[in-house]
């Protein structure tokens, strides 16, 4: 499985031919072919960007798992984030303490 890539916008047919065909010369270039696997329809266009922003944010196993659409492997990645951030703070705080 290749890299993911989240962009707000009208998702087409052919604006994804265009990507394939390199028309778009920036992040696409030399990742092609380029695949639609996920799209969702929001209210507007900051909210579309909220989640965007979001996503962006995700590491890739959780990007992998919003695609097979398993809720529970999402939030435990989520919580397992949340204790690796906690392990390294404490890891700094005494490092700094006995340092």
């Amino acid at each position: 499985m290749g890299g993911f890539m989240s962009d707000i916008g009208i998702i087409s047919n052919s604006a994804l031919g265009s990507t394939n065909q390199g028309a778009y010369r920036k992040y696409t270039l030399h990742r092609r072919p380029v695949e639609l696997v996920w799209s969702e329809n929001f209210q507007n266009r900051l909210e579309a960007l909220t989640i965007e922003r979001k996503l962006k944010g995700w590491s890739k196993a959780k990007k992998a798992a919003l695609l097979a659409g398993d809720c529970t492997l999402i939030s435990e990645l989520a919580r397992n984030r949340i204790d690796n951030l906690r392990s390294a703070r404490s890891s700094f705080d005494r490092l700094r303490t006995n340092g």
